[in-house]
């Protein structure tokens, strides 16, 4: 698969689009309902870098006052994720390699002793635990191209390997921190080979829990979290507007 033109139209004057929002369900409570329909656009990059985010074009494509969507936006602040600048715009922020190297590091730290833990137990079925089926369906999505499915099934097959190891509640520790190694993720999926790379990393975890090998467990694990973050100054060449400068990278250059 080749990488599509993400730098089409993105000018740090243009504001993002609101088009493939749909409506939220007012029934239930509309701050967490808009903050993930706007992530979500962030993360996929469907929402760039250094695009304006005008709060009543957002929460008139959801529905909703502009009050849960300036909620949301703390929230994508916190985050990371967007830049508030009061009484003047808000706009996407870039993505910070640093910070992407930071949640790398918690996750290698979680995911290595979720997996020793399951190997160790010497217990694991790909089949009845549901491991094996998520595995299937990421392969079906990749052999139709859809990244986003794709995407999806890498999360849960991670998620639940979480869970399988009893510390579920860590997932969510993870996806808190992990926004810009997301990202990071986005553009590097669609490169070439990166999918066959990933389906081939989760089928060598998988070997290793089925055989019971925490040492193969962990050094498949430590190989299959390196390899978009070790392909970041790549990225950051190729796709420098989205990108985070800091001050002592601009004295080095």
């Amino acid at each position: 698969m080749e990488p599509r033109n993400l730098a089409m139209d993105c000018r740090v004057d243009s504001y993002v689009g609101c088009s493939t929002f749909t409506k939220i369900n007012l029934r239930q409570p509309m701050v967490p309902q808009v903050y993930a329909a706007m992530r979500s656009h962030i993360i996929d990059l469907t929402w760039r870098p250094g695009q304006f985010i005008a709060k009543a074009d957002v929460a008139e494509a959801l529905g909703v006052s502009q009050s849960p969507v300036r909620e949301a936006l703390l929230k994508l602040e916190a985050d990371g994720l967007v830049e508030i600048v009061p009484r003047s715009r808000t706009v996407v922020s870039a993505i910070d390699i640093r910070h992407a190297a930071e949640a790398q590091f918690l996750r290698v730290c979680i995911e290595v002793e979720v997996v020793r833990t399951i190997a160790n137990a010497n217990t694991f079925d790909a089949e009845a635990t549901g491991v094996a089926a998520i595995l299937k369906r990421q392969d079906f999505y990749a052999s139709q191209g859809d990244l986003s499915g794709f995407a999806a099934c890498d999360n849960e097959f991670h998620a639940s390997l979480c869970r399988l190891a009893g510390v579920g509640g860590l997932w969510s520790v993870v996806m808190a921190r992990r926004s810009h190694i997301d990202r990071l993720r986005h553009l590097d999926l669609p490169s070439r080979g990166k999918v066959e790379a990933v389906l081939s990393d989760h089928q060598a975890i998988l070997a290793a829990l089925i055989e019971g090998s925490a040492a193969k467990a962990e050094a498949a694990v430590r190989a299959h979290l390196a390899g978009t973050l070790g392909r970041a100054e790549g990225l950051k060449t190729r796709y420098p507007q989205y990108f985070e400068t800091h001050q002592e990278d601009r004295q080095a250059s």
